[in-house]
C-alpha cells in the first residue's frame, strides 16, 4: 500500500481479493492531545484509540454515520472513548489525562510496551457502536482479559463480536519529550472467496502498523481532529435545564465555563446569554 498522508485512511483490495485498511493519525492525535492538555501516557493511549477507531470507520457507508470505541479498564487510565465519522473527523477523551508516574517514564527510557499496556491494566470491556444521529445501528461489547488496549480491543471485536477474520497492527511511539511521533495502523481482512494463502502471508507480515500489501483500486479519506460541539449547542443544552437550575447559574453573576469532554474545548457562556434562554 502506498504511504498514507499525514492523517488519512486508505482502503483497498489486494489482487487476491482480501481487504486492506491503513490509517495514519499522528497529526490528529497530536492536535487532540494538545486540546485536552493530556500527559504523555494518556496521549499515547488516545493516539492508539484514534488509530483503532479510524480503522473501524472504513466500515461506515454514509456521510452521517459514526463509530465509537469505548474501553473501560481496571488500569489507571480508567476508560477511553474515541469516535470517528464517515467524513473523517476524529475526537475522544481518556478518563484520566495525567498519569504522573507513567508520564515521567514516558520522557525517559521506559519500554514502549509498558507505556502502552500499563494505563489499561489487566482486563476490561470494549464496546463498539455504529450510529446515525439519534439512532444506534449496531453495538457489540467484548470482555478482554489481557490488557484491553485499543489494538487488542479491535482484534477481539472483529474475532468475537463481528465474526470476521482480521489481522490488525497498531504502532504508537513518543519522541524524547513525550510527544506523539507515530500513530498508525493497518489491518487485513479475509473476504469471502478471497485467496486464503495470500491472506495468511500478508497477516504474517503485518507489523508496526504497516503492511507490505499493494492493493488495487484503493481510496483515501482524509482524517482530522474535529468536534461537533459549538457555542450554540451549549446554549441549547442550558435551555433544556429546569428554570430553577438556570436561575442558580444566573445568580452566580459571572460567566460560566463549560468544557466539552470529547475535545477539551472551553465554551464560556455569559450571564446575559443565560438570561435570554
Amino acid at each position: 500500500m502506498k504511504q498514507p498522508l499525514d492523517s488519512a485512511l486508505l482502503i483497498g483490495q489486494t489482487p487476491g481479493g482480501n481487504r486492506i485498511v491503513q490509517a495514519e493519525c499522528a497529526k490528529a492525535a497530536r492536535d487532540l492531545s494538545a486540546s485536552h492538555l493530556a500527559g504523555p501516557a494518556a496521549s499515547a493511549a488516545l493516539a492508539e484509540g484514534l488509530v483503532a477507531v479510524a480503522l473501524l470507520s472504513a466500515d461506515l457507508g454514509t456521510p452521517e454515520e459514526a463509530v465509537t470505541l469505548h474501553i473501560q479498564c481496571d488500569g489507571p487510565l480508567g476508560s477511553l472513548l474515541v469516535e470517528a465519522t464517515y467524513e473523517g473527523t476524529l475526537r475522544g477523551y481518556p478518563a484520566k489525562k495525567i498519569l504522573n508516574d507513567l508520564d515521567a517514564e514516558a520522557c525517559g527510557a521506559a519500554s514502549a510496551s509498558r507505556l502502552r499496556d500499563t494505563p489499561f491494566g489487566a482486563s476490561g470491556t470494549a464496546t463498539v457502536m455504529a450510529s446515525l444521529p439519534g439512532k444506534v445501528l449496531a453495538q457489540s461489547s467484548i470482555r478482554i482479559m489481557q490488557t484491553p488496549r485499543p489494538e487488542r480491543a479491535l482484534a477481539a471485536y472483529y474475532a468475537e463480536g463481528a465474526q470476521r477474520e482480521v489481522k490488525v497492527s497498531i504502532e504508537v511511539a513518543l519522541d524524547g519529550e513525550g510527544r506523539i511521533a507515530t500513530a498508525r495502523g493497518a489491518l487485513i481482512e479475509r473476504m469471502p472467496d478471497s485467496d486464503a494463502a495470500e491472506f495468511t502471508r500478508l497477516a504474517s507480515e503485518i507489523s508496526e502498523g504497516l503492511t507490505s500489501a499493494r492493493p488495487q483500486n484503493d481510496t483515501t479519506r482524509p482524517l482530522q481532529f474535529a468536534c461537533r460541539c459549538s457555542h450554540e449547542k451549549v446554549l441549547a443544552t442550558l435551555a433544556a435545564l429546569p428554570a430553577d437550575e438556570r436561575a442558580a447559574l444566573i445568580a452566580q453573576d459571572h460567566p460560566i465555563d463549560i468544557y466539552c469532554h470529547m475535545c477539551g474545548k472551553c465554551h464560556t457562556i455569559d450571564k446575559s446569554e443565560i438570561v435570554k434562554l
